[in-house]
């Protein structure tokens, strides 16, 4: 067994970035809240082997069966939960270069933290450029089991040294794939995206095919002293800003507020508008508030679900690692 995570009561934590068990790390540190959920890609970006992967519940593609003609008494397709749009994006560059960790010349004190007690999964690291350039990046995010509709992210880049500009690209990602497909079928049709740079807020709509699912995503932003001016692509929507000459050592911050509204729970020609109220609420209510409501609701959660086990640290985060999955993939209100 290759063991590179930490034993913690209450948290999984991988010291040290370790490249080769990226997928694993993506897969172990994943969030949901019953409503959508996310494997733990990294917000920025990662050209290194990784699997990208956000999820709406219940969301389902038929993919037909791949198998011969002797594979008697097969199903005709399997369901499939889908790739959805990417929500995490937040691209960064340095000095007009991508910050990616796979390409960086050193990453140094890296810390990936799942806080299983509040829901909450966070990486800090310094990252040196190819140009000698240095900042620090944190970045924090949840599913919120208070407002199921929402999620946020945080992020904090401060300049540490040869820093000369700053550039951050927060998207909404629909033009996804998904490696598991049996004829690479192309599970979703893009129905439109539009952004309002002076209101900081994107929305992008998906529906799938054949079963009709329709899903609305949208993002609303805050960021201290960045102009944003609004992208787009084929199915990709954001902002893009920049700063130029920051202050060395002064962060600067910038939160993502999300909204995802599926066919599920509205009409389909619904979704997107009430994707962006979700967005814009969230965004009204402030990060702090909405993690504070998020975490609340956890610590009810744990008030009834939690297994205490003493004298065995590495058992007790077993136990409760099995239990936060649990009840983040189902929250017990689809009835």
């Amino acid at each position: 067994m290759n063991r590179y995570l930490d034993i913690e009561p209450w948290a999984v934590v991988e010291r040290g970035f370790h490249s080769e068990f990226q997928r694993s790390s993506e897969s172990i540190f994943s969030l949901g809240n019953g409503r959508f959920g996310q494997r733990a890609n990294f917000e920025e970006g990662y050209t290194g082997d990784h699997m990208l992967g956000s999820y709406v519940g219940g969301v389902y593609y038929p993919d037909r069966t791949k198998v011969g003609w002797w594979k008697n008494g097969y199903p005709e397709y399997f369901a499939k939960v889908l790739n959805a749009t990417n929500w995490t994006h937040v691209g960064i560059a340095v000095n007009g270069v991508t910050l990616d960790l796979h390409d960086a010349r050193e990453v140094k004190d890296f810390e990936r933290r799942l806080d299983m007690q509040g829901g909450i999964l966070s990486r800090t690291c310094s990252v040196v450029m190819a140009d000698g350039a240095e900042v620090r990046l944190e970045t924090e995010r949840f599913c919120s089991m208070a407002n199921p509709n929402r999620a946020a992210i945080r992020m904090v880049v401060t300049p540490l040294n040869g820093v000369t500009s700053l550039t951050f690209a927060p998207q909404l990602d629909g033009g996804i794939t998904n490696e598991d497909s049996n004829w690479d079928d192309a599970f979703w049709r893009h129905d439109g995206h539009q952004a309002d740079a002076a209101n900081g807020t994107a929305v992008l709509t998906n529906t799938t095919e054949k079963t009709e699912f329709v899903v609305g995503t949208a993002q609303a932003l805050v960021g201290e002293g960045i102009d944003w001016r609004a992208t787009e692509g084929d199915k990709v929507v954001g902002f893009i800003g920049r700063l130029d000459s920051p202050e060395q050592g002064v962060p600067v911050r910038l939160e993502k507020h999300v909204g995802l509204v599926s066919s599920l729970r509205a009409a389909p020609n619904a979704c997107p508008d009430k994707a962006v109220e979700e967005a814009i609420e969230g965004r009204k209510r402030g990060y702090d508030a909405e993690r504070a409501a998020h975490v609340d609701a956890w610590r009810s959660i744990w008030d009834l679900a939690d297994i205490v086990i003493e004298g065995d640290d590495e058992a007790q985060q077993a136990i409760r690692f099995n239990i936060f999955h649990l009840n983040q993939t189902y929250r017990g209100d689809d009835h």
